[in-house]
């Protein structure tokens, strides 16, 4: 069965975009059309102008000889090798240039360096993706091959060289890597554009909170967390009364902390201590007389707890 150039079935074959029954293969641009393996997915941007020298992406070549299919009569097909047997396929098409004048598409020369013009009788056509050259009909005087082109030679896959990412998520939560090339759920999710959360233990060398400085225009403000051997939580205010003047806990306070400790400030020239302490709250009481304990007392207090729900081991072993 012959086949022409013209044809449309033949242009989707070999990745060309149709856009007239009346075009010849090599007036149409190329663009995917087939389905291809994840691992052969260029994974780095092509840059619209062809570079002049090799990059990590782009391998030019120029003047590269074909090596002759001698299974094909007529010297009418040919590929791209290294001379060592490889083959070279992944030849960048013109569908990633911009302008004619600096394009993508290889050029073709017979075995004396004369370009052969894609109008050529041989009705010669290149396949990027493998990198053989056949021929419609036998050209009238060459008896070899060569080609200028560019070759994509990054990273290829998903995810790279790695390979393809895989993986589920949950929509708000921040992924994790659980393996070179696998995606899940961390314990950090995220909540608007400001809350983050994390449903585990932070770690980190210092921790602080920067913000817009509140008077100076132009700064900002850091301050470092407050630190101990413990997960401490605290709890302050200020009360007045007379006699035994009692403060009252949060009612989650004796369900959150194990133990806490009681900071007294009086609020004039007297002395007044802690007369009693229990998980909901505490007694505070004047020192002196009965008389004096009678008498109205003001204070401000402040208590620190260690959370039992989170206990901290201080020193630990580097496995």
């Amino acid at each position: 069965m012959s086949w022409t150039q013209t044809d449309l079935t033949f242009k989707k074959l070999f990745n060309k975009r149709v856009t007239s029954s009346t075009k010849r293969i090599y007036e149409e641009i190329g663009d995917y059309t087939l389905n291809i393996h994840a691992d052969e997915i260029w994974a780095e941007a092509i840059p619209s102008t062809p570079p002049g020298s090799t990059t990590a992406v782009v391998e030019v070549r120029t003047l590269l000889t074909l090596t002759q299919d001698t299974t094909v009569a007529g010297l009418q097909a040919w590929y791209a090798d290294d001379g060592m047997g490889n083959r070279l396929k992944d030849w960048i098409p013109d569908k990633f240039d911009t302008s004619p004048s600096t394009t993508y598409a290889v050029k073709l020369f017979d075995q004396d360096d004369n370009q052969i013009p894609a109008t050529d009788p041989s009705n010669w056509l290149f396949d990027y993706q493998t990198g053989i050259l056949i021929l419609q009909n036998t050209h009238a005087s060459a008896t070899g091959f060569k080609i200028t082109g560019y070759r994509y030679v990054g990273t290829k896959g998903v995810a790279g060289a790695a390979g393809v990412i895989d993986g589920t998520g949950t929509a708000n939560n921040i992924p994790i890597w659980t393996d070179a090339d696998t995606l899940s759920d961390s314990i950090i999710s995220q909540t608007g554009t400001s809350v983050i959360t994390i449903n585990g233990v932070l770690r980190a060398t210092s921790k602080s909170f920067d913000i817009p400085h509140p008077i100076k225009e132009g700064y900002r403000l850091v301050y470092g967390c407050l630190e101990g051997p413990e997960n401490g939580v605290y709890h302050r205010g200020k009360v007045s009364g007379k006699g035994d003047v009692y403060v009252e806990l949060p009612d989650y306070w004796s369900e959150l902390v194990e133990d806490y400790t009681i900071n007294l400030t009086a609020y004039g020239n007297y002395s007044i201590f802690v007369s009693s302490q229990s998980q909901k709250g505490f007694y505070v009481r004047r020192c002196g007389t009965f008389l004096n304990r009678s008498k109205t007392i003001e204070f401000s207090y402040e208590v620190i707890g260690n959370r039992t729900d989170a206990p901290l081991i201080t020193e630990y072993k580097i496995r």
